[in-house]
């Protein structure tokens, strides 16, 4: 009998290596800095000091563990941006630093602009990406969503919780371009907060809007759009859910391309709860 291969069988020799992101304030700097490390915190206070740098504050963003083959030790690559954005913090390129989820002034520090309505259009998908474009006042901004990376649920989630008056971050990942949206209270009104970018981010939009205005112009049209008979004809563009492509998909071996369908229904991602929220705000549309 032939000895089965033991693929993916664990090595013992191999040993487990706890990474770490950290973020340090610096005494007599800006801001945070950020670095990933094998180190524990003390251990990590003790590099610093070894490099002339004394800590005011220390935070532990987050740890994960790696492999190691023997006598290899582990360099991180330092390649956390995106995560640490993730856990809400924006590098400040212009300062060499990075500033907390909660320093929002230092974060976003303006210019803001206020405005009363948000018109935003979501394109008819080609080849699985949609494109979008959000007008505020004079300002337009343009940015396309992936289908690989299928930001939908995760916007609808995000929306769901803006129409009960919780507000946060969603962060879209289009294919090596991140779009962030971001709101907060300000000023008695929402601030809108749009970043764009790779291991960095840039402020493309920023603006002061009423909560509902802000919820029904993100909303409104994708919802218009799903629901559009261009968008159930675009089935082959953007793979959206369907008990029709379900059936489809099951047969499709067996089918040419004359027997192709020319709509498919998508499943719909009206919220009801989205839906009532305007409405009792007096939204009609």
């Amino acid at each position: 009998m032939t000895k089965p291969h033991n693929r993916g069988k664990l090595d013992l020799s191999e040993r487990e290596v706890t990474v770490r992101l950290l973020a340090a304030r610096i005494v007599g700097r800006d801001g945070w800095h950020l670095e990933e490390s094998t180190e524990d915190a003390d251990g990590f206070r003790a590099v610093l000091a070894q490099r002339g740098l004394s800590v005011a504050e220390l935070v532990e963003l987050y740890d994960y563990v790696v492999r190691t083959k023997p006598g290899e030790s582990f360099v991180p690559n330092q390649c956390f941006h995106n995560s640490a954005y993730r856990e809400g913090w924006g590098r400040d390129a212009a300062a060499d630093c990075w500033h907390s989820p909660y320093e929002l002034d230092w974060r976003f520090p303006g210019p803001t602009v206020a405005v009363d309505r948000l018109d935003v259009t979501y394109a008819l998908p080609e080849v699985g990406w949609i494109d979008t474009a959000i007008r505020a006042g004079e300002r337009v901004i343009e940015f396309s969503i992936s289908e690989v990376y299928d930001p939908v649920p995760a916007l609808l989630d995000w929306l769901e919780r803006l129409a009960e008056g919780s507000f946060g971050s969603l962060f879209m990942d289009v294919e090596g371009w991140y779009v962030d949206f971001h709101v907060f209270v300000q000023d008695g009104r929402v601030r809108f907060v749009v970043e764009e970018g790779d291991y960095g981010r840039s402020v493309t939009l920023d603006i002061r809007i009423d909560r509902i205005a802000l919820l029904a112009g993100l909303y409104c049209p994708l919802v218009a759009l799903w629901e559009s008979d261009a968008f159930a004809c675009a089935h082959m563009h953007w793979d959206f859910a369907s008990a029709e492509r379900d059936a489809w998909d099951a047969e499709w071996k067996y089918l040419t391309d004359e027997t192709d369908p020319v709509r498919l229904t998508p499943t719909p991602i009206r919220s009801p709860r989205i839906d009532t929220v305007l409405r009792a705000a007096g939204w009609d549309w």
